[in-house]
């Protein structure tokens, strides 16, 4: 039983566990071509009754299953968020892109196309539960609790620690990765940095991760 984290790999699992699904099932089979992510997502909406389990009928369901998640580094998957859903969405004239981006961040105060120090600047002075998934710490999302995963995987290490949840059988799967959109190299202050670790200070210390690791897309600004 999969919990999703938006901006962590979630559309590259969603289609593994899907893919296992159909293959088993006899209604899907790898394409000779590979597979993009149009195919993945439409084998993911062929499959969603089966991974959109309320919360309450999926706790009582959960005995039966190996509970786990995939986290990301905090900065990386931060990075991520604002590159998609403030710096993109802000610009793209897509009309859901503009709906997205007046529903759940313009209210906040955050505005379109903002630079990332701006935007972290501005995210440290909103509530964690104000966010959507996409901007949200990990931590606020995932409702830790006492054993409440099983497994708790890096999309780091994501081939690695998927699996074994899925099967050596199916390990082609694992190493597919959807929706890797090139972004390009962005400068950080090292306040920016700072109030990251500050923001996302349980996300750093309940995951294991180092704050002062920067993810490759960024540069330290001198």
């Amino acid at each position: 039983m999969y919990r999703t984290v938006p901006k962590a790999a979630c559309t590259t699992i969603r289609f593994a566990l899907a893919a296992v699904d159909a293959i088993k099932a006899g209604e899907w089979a790898m394409p000779s071509g590979g597979v993009g992510t149009a195919e993945a997502v439409r084998l993911i909406d062929l499959r969603r009754p089966l991974q959109q389990i309320p919360r309450e009928e999926a706790a009582a369901m959960a005995d039966g299953f190996t509970r786990f998640t995939i986290v990301r580094h905090p900065t990386g998957r931060l990075v991520s968020g604002w590159w998609q859903r403030i710096f993109f969405y802000g610009k793209d004239p897509v009309p859901v892109h503009e709906s997205a981006f007046a529903k759940w961040y313009q209210p906040l105060g955050l505005k379109r196309g903002m630079a990332f120090d701006d935007f972290v600047e501005a995210l440290a002075e909103i509530p964690d539960a104000a966010l959507d998934g996409h901007l949200r710490s990990q931590t606020g999302l995932l409702h830790l609790g006492s054993n409440a995963f099983d497994r708790i995987g890096r999309v780091e290490n994501l081939a690695a620690d998927l699996v074994p949840l899925i099967g050596e059988e199916y390990a082609a799967l694992a190493a597919i990765r959807l929706n890797r959109a090139p972004r390009p190299r962005l400068e950080a202050s090292k306040r920016t940095l700072r109030l990251i670790g500050e923001r996302f200070g349980k996300d750093f210390a309940e995951f294991g991760y180092d704050p002062a690791q920067i993810p490759a897309v960024v540069t330290l600004r001198r």
